[in-house]
Order: C-alpha cells, then structure tokens, then sequence
C-alpha cells in the first residue's frame, strides 16, 4: 500500500498539502517516486487458539484468530459529495477547516464549506500517510455449546449418543488500531479508505443421535 506523505493543511485556505520526493510542497504527487511505502494489507502473521472446556455432558468450546503485520486506510468521507447536498454528514463535519489556526489541531479536516474540494485533493487527503492504520486484530471466531443427554434417558426412545449442539461462527472481532475501527469493516487495498459491510454473525443448532 503506497501513501502520499502528509504536510498538513496550508494555514491559508485549509487546502491539502504532501511532501514530493525532494521536499516541496504540492497538492498532489507529480510522479510514482513522490509516494512512499506504508505496508501490506496482506496479513504477514496468522495464529488460532481453542479453548475448551466440559461438565458432566455439558461441552463449550471457543475459538479464537489473529491476524497481523498488516496496515489499513483510516476511512474518510467524501467531502465533495457534502458540498453537493449529500445526505448524512459525517461527525467530522464540525472540525472543517474555517480559519487561520484550525490546522494546527489534529482533528482539523480540509475546508470544503467556502472552496472548492478538488478530485485530486480528496486522493490526496484520503491516500495521506496520517489514515494509516494497523490493521492487526484478534477474532473470536467460534463458539460452540454441545450438551449429550445421558444414555438412561434415551432407553425409553431406543437412541444412542443423542446430542444437541449450538455453534456461532464469525462472532465479534477486537481490533489493535488506535481509531478502534474493525478491519473487517475496511476495503482493503483501495485509493481512500472505504467502508464496507463486515460478515455477520452466523448460526447454527444442530440435534445428532444414533439409531
């Protein structure tokens, strides 16, 4: 994943700056040299760990994966979609840019209320090394509930090693990014950070005997 390197906002007009490969300023990268390497947003490190525990015929079962040693794009919004009416601002909204001195905070974004917000400008706030994230994060992966009835009550039924089970797949994801944001939720691998819907959680019961 290649990054414009950040120069902050022009204390001007709140536009987007970045650095090029000999240290000026511009809005945007003149060739291929003027990015720079942020990482993979392939997983380099993978690991699983299941734990397991049982009570008489009672079992619960948990399983648990990392994935680490890559980098994500922090998700922004599209500003220039606001400024043509779009709905559903973004809580970022309030900490535009509007003046001398707003560029100095952190949670400072473009100013787009009074200017312009061109294409290139946005690739270039978006595609900014400072929306890098560690896209590292621990999953539990699986739950699972398994309960076999005594083989006394199953005489009357003429069944064996009858077991009812529940299992949740895909449960919740706990990222190790400072922006608390889950990869899973990320477009990897694009332009400018991107939303996108993560796997739900999936379900399943299940009864198993013998006859």
């Amino acid at each position: 994943l290649f990054s414009y390197r950040y120069a902050g906002l022009s204390p001007d007009d709140g536009s987007v700056r970045i650095y090029l490969k000999n240290g000026s300023l511009a809005t945007q990268a003149q060739k291929n040299d003027d990015l720079v390497w942020s990482g993979t947003v392939v997983p380099r490190y993978t690991g699983s760990l299941t734990l397991s525990c049982g009570w008489k015929g009672l079992e619960l079962s948990v399983g648990m994966m990392y994935y680490g040693g890559h980098v994500m794009r922090k998700p922004v919004p599209n500003y220039a979609s606001w400024k043509m009416g779009a709905l559903g601002f973004d809580r970022d909204y309030r900490y535009a840019w509007r003046q001398p001195g707003d560029e100095l905070r952190e949670e400072t974004i473009p100013a787009f209320l009074n200017r312009n917000l061109a294409q290139e400008e946005q690739y270039a706030w978006g595609a900014a090394d400072k929306h890098i994230l560690r896209a590292d994060y621990l999953q539990l992966s699986t739950l699972l509930l398994r309960y076999a009835l005594p083989e006394s009550w199953l005489k009357a039924i003429r069944l064996t090693g009858l077991r009812v089970s529940f299992q949740v797949d895909n449960l919740v994801n706990f990222p190790f990014n400072k922006a608390g944001i889950d990869p899973a939720t990320v477009q990897l691998g694009t332009a400018i950070g991107q939303r996108q819907r993560a796997l739900p959680p999936s379900y399943t019961c299940a009864l198993h005997f013998n006859l």
